[in-house]
């Protein structure tokens, strides 16, 4: 499983983009189990009331930007977390 003192979900939209992070200011105190997804949970939320109004539509990913699995990526930019199973698959590219 997965220890981490904090954890962050950046994401966008056409029209908003937005970085959610969790954790707690004694950076000893880590993050496991169901604490796990709070950020990206928070974010989801977060968009879905911001876009309800929006009309949904079709668009280009911007330039450096790519996906490897459920995961979107900058070129040149490397996960900060470690899982011994998918980890040379998620940072190869």
């Amino acid at each position: 499983g997965y220890v981490a003192p904090d954890e962050m979900f950046v994401g966008y939209t056409r029209k908003y983009s937005m970085a959610v992070w969790t954790g707690y200011s004694n950076r000893l105190t880590p993050i496991v189990g169901d604490g796990f997804l709070v950020a990206a949970k928070v974010y989801r939320s977060m968009i879905t009331y911001l876009s309800e109004d929006d009309q949904p539509g079709d668009w280009t990913m911007p330039d450096g930007i790519y996906r490897n699995g459920q995961f979107v990526f900058q070129n040149g930019a490397r996960p900060t977390w470690t899982e011994t199973t998918s980890q040379s698959s998620s940072t190869e590219n």
